[in-house]
């Protein structure tokens, strides 16, 4: 496939300026006309990049309507990002300095990310520019006496953002995203963006809060940059996402065979030490690509689900609350009795998703060999809860339908495409029931309005 230009509905240009990393037998683009309950060809597929995609557009179940527990994780780690980005050391010795949102998906939160981290760096060097003025006042006798750094730090640099994800992503709503905070700002009398170039790039250079904007489509599980040439890679909720399923998983004659289960959560020891082995291999190629592509001294600060337990089969806390795994696998499990999916539709349908621990994310770290470790831990009481508790006990119905509009934002297209569309349609009603009817009970639990996040803030070597 080669890169290419399109024009999307509010006349914004997007470019595919990376490689589009496909495996040879990825799945067809879905079929509406497929026959219910008949599976489509994803138990093939080793590698998602062509796949796996949040709920693209705008719509009830779409990812930019239901990633309100992400913006609420990403709130309560902000003055940790803002510290790191205060400590790090400011490239002096180029114009521009260039952010990369890895896993960007396709709602308003990377924007909003993007905004924070922009914003930040130009108030450190608008600071460290009045620092420099004000030391060549004090010393316009002698300016030699400034040190070097000072007068190098004077000018404040121009911004190039990349927002990066999977070709299967929806970039088309997220430039949307962008031309909307750019009016919002212009109203406000700042620039946070700019209208589209002929390049497929989005931005120009603008006053006030301006950057350069670049959508760039590939997956993070290797290169997407040149070497040497990013200051800042974030990444917030996407590292948790495995480049693929383990093959060990989907064979029917091995002890890792995933029948019976969605998830690894609460399955077999082997699948779940099947995952636990990819999740090593996808975060040690994850760092050792961004290890070619970060300039020296820059900051890398990642935020992705983590697990207490060293036992991989339990991926998140006994009382807390989560859609995946054993209320999925109930869903499956009612279609199945009823006649309306064959068995095997559950059995190679795996979530590929793996919740690190901290010790899992420091040897990797260490593997890669790359980078310096300024913090890395586990918050265990990070908001996850798109409701509060009142809310749920006022009105479990409604809280019940939020859930599995949440959920399907997540894993909409993977089902979707798996089981066919109608069937599709009855599991997440039927998914919304059960999240109704437990939601009451499920609200006084200790941890149902927490969520365990790895963070880790790593420095370039």
């Amino acid at each position: 496939m080669t890169a290419g230009v399109q024009r999307d509905a509010a006349g914004l240009d997007v470019m595919s300026n990376a490689k589009l990393h496909y495996s040879s037998n990825a799945a067809e683009p879905y079929n509406k006309e497929q026959a219910p309950g008949k599976m489509a060809d994803v138990n093939e597929v080793t590698e998602l990049n062509a796949l796996l995609a949040m709920k693209g557009g705008e719509g009830d179940a779409s990812y930019a309507k239901n990633s309100q527990t992400q913006a609420q994780g990403f709130r309560f780690v902000q003055p940790v990002l803002q510290a790191a980005i205060h400590r790090m050391d400011l490239p002096t010795r180029t114009g521009v300095v260039r952010i990369a949102d890895l896993g960007c998906s396709s709602g308003p939160n990377s924007v909003n990310h993007m905004n924070i981290i922009v914003n930040t760096l130009r108030k450190r060097y608008a600071s460290a520019a009045a620092a420099a003025a004000a030391a060549v006042a004090a010393q316009s006798a002698h300016p030699q006496q400034l040190p070097a750094s000072g007068r190098k730090s004077a000018a404040v640099p121009e911004f190039d953002v990349y927002f990066a994800d999977l070709p299967s992503n929806d970039f088309n709503s997220l430039l949307r995203h962008i031309n909307r905070d750019y009016s919002r700002s212009s109203r406000d009398g700042t620039a946070a963006a700019a209208a589209a170039n002929a390049t497929g790039r989005v931005g120009s250079r603008v006053a006030g809060n301006g950057y350069f904007a670049s959508c760039v489509a590939g997956s993070f599980y290797g290169r997407l940059f040149p070497r040497a040439s990013v200051n800042v890679v974030f990444s917030s909720f996407s590292l948790h996402w495995l480049s693929k399923i383990p093959e060990a998983v989907q064979r029917q004659d091995s002890p890792a065979y995933n029948d019976g289960f969605v998830w690894i959560h609460g399955g077999k020891p082997a699948a779940a030490k099947a995952y636990a082995e990819q999740s090593r291999r996808d975060l040690v190629t994850f760092l050792r690509a961004r290890a070619e592509e970060m300039v020296s001294g820059g900051l890398m600060f990642l935020l992705l689900k983590g697990r207490k337990d060293s036992d991989p089969t339990v991926q998140y806390d006994p009382d807390g609350v989560t859609m995946f795994g054993t209320q999925m696998e109930g869903v499956f499990n009612e279609l199945i009795s009823e006649g309306l999916l064959d068995a095997s539709v559950r059995d190679s349908f795996n979530i590929p998703m793996y919740y690190p621990t901290v010790d899992e994310m420091r040897e990797a770290i260490d593997e890669s060999g790359s980078f310096l470790v300024d913090r890395l831990e586990l918050l265990n009481d990070v908001p996850a809860n798109p409701f509060t508790k009142q809310e749920l006990e006022a009105n479990p119905t409604d809280c019940g339908r939020k859930l599995a509009k949440i959920c399907r934002s997540l894993l909409g297209v993977l089902v979707d495409t798996h089981m066919g569309v109608n069937v599709a349609d009855q599991f997440f009603h039927r998914l919304e029931l059960r999240a109704i009817t437990r939601s009451r009970a499920e609200s006084l639990r200790p941890r149902a309005a927490y969520s365990n996040v790895n963070l880790a803030v790593l420095i370039k070597k």
